[in-house]
């Protein structure tokens, strides 16, 4: 076999495979891990860890997977809120600064008409494109829960609220009824989801605020090729390797 059909072979058989070993990292990312990411804070407006909002209100968030150039929804942070029953979604720009509370600092960047939800089995069944869009391949509900709920769009502040009630109890710690995400809509957006929302039993209606921010997918920079006439083997695979590791998909055309 000359060098050259060895190359193409070999650069083959390695595209076939990082891109299926990358298939099912998006799919896990998809499927999600904490926001390490997301800013939390207590009622008093003081930096909270997440480990301090999983301890007191046993939420997990779905981390979507957002293609480059797509626009997607992160939860960008948590608030505590004591006081009346009920949750609030706020859904706000770019330009927003989740570690500030100061609404002042963050004049000007809530979003005005986005669909939100709020999941739970008791609410309507919702259109199968209504739920939540977290990675290229994946628009279904998180894993064990039901396509219900229902929600409305953001006003002029970028909030949308649910009343709730002694159904939304929870002891602490323990997981709530509720689930929170940007529906796609047209557009098809992406979005995080938020799960287990509820209030702290026994509290004066003890619960979390949610922020969800616009982002964009962003286009990873491509490495620099190897000369084409070097016939270098080691070459081509390192500029694979890095092409993968900048996350950029392979395809490969042999001819």
């Amino acid at each position: 076999m000359r060098n050259e059909d060895f190359k193409i072979a070999v650069l083959g058989y390695l595209a076939q495979i990082v891109n299926l070993l990358r298939h099912e990292e998006i799919q896990t990312e998809a499927e999600g891990t904490m926001g390490t990411d997301v800013a939390v804070f207590d009622a008093e407006g003081k930096p909270q860890t997440m480990q301090w909002a999983v301890e007191r209100y046993g939420i997990e968030i779905v981390s979507a997977t957002i293609p480059q150039g797509q626009v997607g929804y992160r939860v960008a942070q948590l608030q505590q809120k004591i006081g009346p029953c009920g949750m609030m979604v706020k859904v706000v720009n770019e330009q927003f600064d989740p570690t500030t509370t100061d609404p002042e600092k963050n004049k000007g960047t809530a979003l005005e008409h986005i669909a939100v939800i709020q999941g739970w089995i008791g609410g309507q069944v919702l259109p199968a494109d209504a739920a939540p869009r977290t990675g290229p391949d994946t628009w279904e509900q998180p894993e064990g829960k039901p396509n219900k709920g229902g929600g409305g769009f953001t006003n002029d502040n970028g909030d949308f609220g649910w009343g709730w009630g002694p159904g939304e109890q929870v002891p602490p710690g323990e997981e709530g009824p509720h689930w929170y995400w940007v529906m796609p809509g047209d557009y098809h957006w992406f979005s995080d989801v938020i799960l287990n929302l509820g209030w702290v039993w026994g509290s004066d209606h003890d619960t979390l605020n949610i922020v969800f921010q616009r982002v964009a997918g962003t286009e990873p920079e491509p490495p620099e090729p190897p000369d084409d006439g070097d016939g270098d083997v080691a070459a081509a695979i390192r500029y694979l390797a890095d092409t993968i590791a900048a996350g950029i998909p392979v395809r490969l055309t042999l001819g």
